[in-house]
C-alpha cells in the first residue's frame, strides 16, 4: 500500500477506475479491508456501478480470503 503525503497529513493511494473503466471516487465505491492467509491485509475497493473488487496489494499466489472471526 502506498502513502501520498498531502498538506494535511498522509493519505492511501486509490485506483482511479475500477477494471471496467467507472471512475472510483466518493459515492461510487464501498472501501474496506480483507483479512488474507498470505499474512497481511488487503484494501478493498468495491465499484458500485458494477460490483467489481479491487485489492491492495493485488492478490498473490498465497492468498486465500479469510473471515476476521477464523482462527
Amino acid at each position: 500500500m502506498t502513502l501520498i503525503r498531502t498538506r494535511t497529513g498522509w493519505a492511501e493511494s486509490v485506483p482511479e477506475c475500477c477494471p471496467n473503466g467507472h471512475r472510483i471516487g466518493p459515492g461510487t465505491a464501498l472501501v474496506g479491508w480483507q483479512a488474507c492467509d498470505c499474512g497481511q491485509g488487503h484494501r478493498t475497493h468495491h465499484c458500485l456501478t458494477c460490483q467489481a473488487t479491487m485489492y491492495l496489494p493485488p492478490l498473490g499466489a498465497m492468498c486465500r480470503a479469510r473471515q476476521l472471526d477464523e482462527r
